[in-house]
């Protein structure tokens, strides 16, 4: 059972809000899978709204230092040499 933290409320009452009910939210645990940081690098910046452009701004030394910090916490979830983390969606299921 997923906790009721605000930002999960928040979401809820937006679907009610919309005119849903019946509102049942919960996580859905998964595991995802990259053939290297630096896919998971190129996800990121393609996907996450807004953070290419704002990396584009940053300084090359900025820029390579958070490339760095990337592969540093990547390290402990490195298996086989692929990154594999653990995604947690919030899913929602509601009537109209």
């Amino acid at each position: 059972m997923i906790a009721h933290t605000f930002e999960h409320l928040q979401r809820q009452r937006f679907l009610l809000d919309a005119g849903f009910s019946d509102v049942t939210m919960t996580s859905v645990p998964m595991p995802i899978q990259f053939e290297s940081t630096e896919e998971y690098w190129q996800m990121f910046l393609e996907c996450a709204a807004g953070i290419k452009a704002k990396i584009a701004t940053m300084p090359d030394e900025d820029r390579m230092k958070l490339r760095r910090l990337i592969d540093e916490l990547a390290a402990p979830h490195m298996v086989d040499g692929k990154l594999r983390l653990m995604a947690t969606p919030l899913c929602a299921l509601a009537r109209s």
